[in-house]
């Protein structure tokens, strides 16, 4: 026998049935849905959804990816608002499954109504299933699924990754035009040392024999022998190089001392400090808000942050002094890993009992704050490219006129 997982109307009444039933063979299972009045829409064996439940690696999970940040932003807001509308949890799911298009997350949904079906906490089939779900989003859903506001709790965790996708969108989209102007100035340089400077040499070839060349010109145009004969190989160097530069930064990303340094870049500094306190504040305040308690909400919030090692231990040391009995902004100033802005706006928010509030709005300013930073570091950056571009393109235009120069002056007597 063997158990497959259907999904199918029912032909009276027009609803949707999902399940589960066990049958010899696949056409044995059709037979007996069709026997009881089911129009499948949906068919197939459970041995897939169990080898993920279990924790293998099977086939199907590897064609599995994680969630991208935006289908969780929109799986968690479809979600909190079928049920603050009244639909129970397993037919919201099962709804959000049949409207997938995407094979991947479609199975991953109804692998995910399967372990609701079966009794399990929607928190724990989130954290166990193939949703690409983080420990924070877990916990706030197990958090408004013991105050029973799992609806509210969904929408607000929809506002907090949106805000989360709003940050980085604008982040990389500060860096598309530095990234843009940089990548011309390659291709022009370019150009000019495989078609513009082959010419001048050999114009050079006939108009001066034997003359010795400016040390300057010399230079460009071995360059450019270099680049037109190495050509073939230098072409499919760019992709190597491109993601040789992506896997160093994502690895530099995690060097402590990389990032320490990184804080201490006025400007930089600014946006990376902003990132990392938006985010932590903006963590503390929606968790806290959910009803998860606080020491729980601190090491979460820490771990969201991506903070550098020496302020994950500050915050730390600061989670001690709380568990001890210590209020959250006299922990934190001790510790010294906050600025003292969200100190001072804590400290209100604890002495009005708004601390959720507060923090939401801390995280706010910090967003702002990261706007003005990432604004002003595009200022910086913008004009440094273009004097690069000017200077390489300068460099190979003043190398192929100074024989011209010489030749004038040679001509003229001077």
């Amino acid at each position: 026998m063997e158990t497959y997982s259907f999904r199918g109307v029912e032909g009276a009444s027009g609803r949707v049935r999902v399940g589960r039933i066990e049958a010899a063979s696949r056409a044995a299972a059709v037979e007996r849905l069709a026997a009881q009045g089911l129009r499948l829409t949906g068919l197939r064996p459970t041995r897939a959804l169990d080898e993920w439940r279990d924790g293998r690696w099977g086939g199907v999970r590897r064609r599995l990816r994680p969630a991208s940040l935006e289908e969780r932003v929109r799986l968690t807001r479809q979600l909190g608002m079928l049920l603050a509308a009244g639909l129970p949890l397993l037919a919201a799911l099962e709804l959000l499954a049949r409207q997938e298009r995407r094979e991947s997350r479609r199975y991953a949904l109804e692998a995910l109504v399967a372990t609701v079906r079966e009794g399990i906490p929607l928190s724990r089939g989130l954290a166990r299933g193939p949703g690409g779900f983080d420990p924070l989003s877990v916990s706030l859903v197990r958090a408004g699924e013991a105050a029973g506001t799992l609806d509210s709790t969904l929408l607000r965790l929809a506002r907090v990754l949106e805000a989360s996708a709003r940050l980085r969108a604008r982040v990389l989209t500060a860096l598309a035009y530095p990234a843009l102007v940089a990548l011309i100035a390659g291709a022009v340089v370019a150009a000019l040392l495989l078609f513009v400077v082959p010419r001048f040499e050999q114009l050079f070839l006939a108009q001066f024999p034997g003359r010795t060349l400016p040390g300057l010109t010399r230079a460009v145009l071995a360059l450019s022998r270099v680049a037109v004969d190495q050509g073939p190989w230098l072409i499919p160097a760019g992709p190597v190089v491109a993601i040789g530069t992506a896997w160093i930064a994502r690895r530099a990303a995690r060097w402590t001392s990389w990032r320490r340094w990184l804080e201490h870049v006025p400007v930089v500094g600014r946006v990376g400090t902003g990132v990392w306190v938006a985010r932590w504040s903006r963590t503390l305040g929606l968790l806290l808000g959910a009803g998860v308690p606080i020491l729980e909400a601190l090491a979460l919030a820490r771990d969201a942050a991506g903070a550098v090692d020496g302020r994950r231990s500050a915050l730390a040391a600061a989670e001690a002094r709380v568990a001890a009995g210590s209020p959250l902004s006299r922990a934190l100033a001790d510790g010294g890993p906050v600025p003292e802005t969200l100190l001072a706006l804590l400290e209100v928010g604890e002495a009005t009992g708004r601390l959720p509030e507060t923090l939401e709005r801390a995280a706010d300013l910090y967003d702002e704050e990261v706007d003005r930073a990432v604004a002003a570091l595009t200022a910086m950056v913008e004009p440094c490219l273009i004097v690069l571009l000017a200077v390489g393109v300068g460099t190979v235009v003043i190398a192929l006129f100074l024989p011209m120069i010489d030749l004038i002056r040679a001509l003229s007597g001077g």
